[in-house]
């Protein structure tokens, strides 16, 4: 059997390094042992709070995406029965075939993650599941770089609403909430 040079040469540079047994006494421990720092650990940080977005006087909540994976907004509030008109804007390069982009608002009760792998499935639809009706309150269109699109919708009854963006992958770091007060009065 032929053996490849490089482990051979591994082989004998290991043995050679191993040397001969000590046959002595072990050397003594130093006379004093490193203390280990008295300070305590500096404490983590805690997770930043997640800012909560709100549309602008006339409804207007700008969504920003980019060759990211994410959501410039992934917390908003609405009251319900307001008009929500979001505006979601591509700042990168890529085309929506290599870096799409679009919000997927789901109904309470909709697995996401379950919605997100059907939406892999669905690229004829821009990765809009054809039988998911029942689950989505509202979606934008997929768009690429450069583009924007407009949602609009009337916000539903009080509750916290899951979005997702729906194109391949993207619903692992691109979801965010829509929490829905009641409305005033």
């Amino acid at each position: 059997m032929k053996l490849p040079v490089a482990p051979v040469a591994c082989m004998v540079l290991l043995l050679t390094a191993c040397g001969e047994p000590a046959t002595g006494p072990a050397p003594a421990a130093p006379a004093t042992a490193p203390q280990p720092d008295a300070r305590p650990a500096p404490a983590a940080a805690p997770a930043a709070p997640v800012e909560t977005a709100r549309p602008d006087a006339s409804g207007r909540l700008r969504i920003e995406v980019g060759d990211q994976i994410r959501y410039s907004v992934t917390r908003f509030e609405v009251a319900s029965g307001e008009k929500v008109r979001i505006e979601l804007v591509h700042t990168g390069k890529l085309t929506r075939q290599a870096m799409g982009h679009n919000i997927v608002i789901l109904q309470p009760g909709t697995d996401l993650d379950a919605f997100a792998l059907r939406a892999v499935m669905a690229r004829d639809s821009d990765h809009i599941p054809p039988d998911a009706d029942a689950e989505i309150l509202a979606h934008s269109k997929l768009i690429g770089g450069g583009e924007t699109t407009t949602l609009e919708f009337v916000a539903p009854a009080a509750g916290t609403y899951r979005y997702l963006c729906s194109f391949p992958g993207h619903a692992v770091l691109m979801r965010g909430e829509m929490i829905v007060r009641p409305a005033a009065g």
